[in-house]
C-alpha cells in the first residue's frame, strides 16, 4: 500500500512531464513560433562590427549545418553592408587543434570576404567565452555597436547572459526562410532543449564549477 501512495504521484508527474514536452516540442517547432520569437529580437541595422558564434562541429570536425548557416548569414550582412567587417568566435578544441571559428574565417573567406576584413580568436568554448572575445575585438577596433549572429533560441538565451558591456548589441537570428542549409523540425527542437538545459546549467553550477565543467568536455 505504501508503495502505491508513493507511486502514483511519480507517474502522475512524470505523465504531466510527457504531456508538456510533447506540447512544448510541436510549438517550438512551428515557423508561427519562430517567427513570433525572431521578433522580439532584432532587425538588421548599422554597426561597427558582426560578430558569428560558431554552433558545433559535425561529422569528420567539420562544421556543422548551423554553423555553416551562421555564417551565411553573416557573410549576406556584410555584403550588404551593414558592419566593416566580421568576426568569429567559438570552437576552441586545442587538445585536438581544432578552432571553429578559424574554420569559419576560411569559410567566409571562399565566400569572398576580403581577409582584411575578418577577425577570428582561438580561445572561447562556451556561448558565454564566445561572447566575451568577440566584445574584445570590437573594442580593439574601437567599435561601439555590434550585430550578434547565432541561432533564434541560443540568442534568447544570449540576452539574459550580456549585460554590463559599453556597447550596443543587436541580436540576429538566422531568418527562417533565408537559412542555408535550411532548418529542420528536429534543428529548431535540439536548439530549443540544449539551450535551455544550457541555461538551467549555468544558472545552477557556480561559476568556477561550470567553467571546469566547460574546459573538461571541450578540452
Amino acid at each position: 500500500m505504501q508503495l502505491h501512495k508513493i507511486t502514483q504521484p511519480v507517474l502522475q508527474l512524470t505523465l504531466l512531464i510527457i504531456v508538456l514536452e510533447g506540447i512544448f516540442s510541436w510549438a517550438v517547432t512551428r515557423t508561427w513560433t519562430y517567427h513570433l520569437l525572431a521578433s522580439t529580437l532584432d532587425t538588421p541595422r548599422k554597426a561597427d562590427a558582426i560578430i558569428v558564434l560558431f554552433d558545433a562541429f559535425g561529422e569528420d570536425h567539420s562544421l556543422s549545418g548551423e554553423s555553416i548557416r551562421r555564417i551565411n548569414w553573416g557573410v549576406n550582412l556584410f555584403k550588404e553592408g551593414y558592419a566593416p567587417y566580421i568576426i568569429f568566435t567559438g570552437g576552441a578544441r586545442p587538445s585536438h587543434r581544432l578552432y571553429g571559428s578559424k574554420l569559419m574565417a576560411e569559410v567566409a573567406q571562399g565566400l569572398g570576404i576580403p581577409p582584411d576584413r575578418i577577425y577570428y580568436e582561438t580561445n572561447s568554448n562556451d556561448t558565454i567565452s564566445n561572447w566575451k572575445e568577440g566584445y574584445k575585438l570590437v573594442k580593439a577596433h574601437r567599435g561601439q555597436s555590434a550585430l550578434l549572429v547565432s541561432s533564434l533560441f541560443q540568442l534568447e538565451r544570449m540576452k539574459f547572459l550580456i549585460n554590463n558591456y559599453d556597447i550596443k548589441v543587436y541580436y540576429l537570428s538566422v531568418p527562417y526562410e533565408l537559412s542555408h542549409p535550411s532548418l529542420s523540425f528536429l534543428d529548431l527542437w535540439c536548439d530549443a532543449h540544449y539551450n535551455i538545459a544550457s541555461y538551467l546549467l549555468y544558472c545552477l553550477l557556480p561559476s568556477a564549477a561550470y567553467r571546469s565543467l566547460i574546459n573538461f568536455l571541450r578540452h
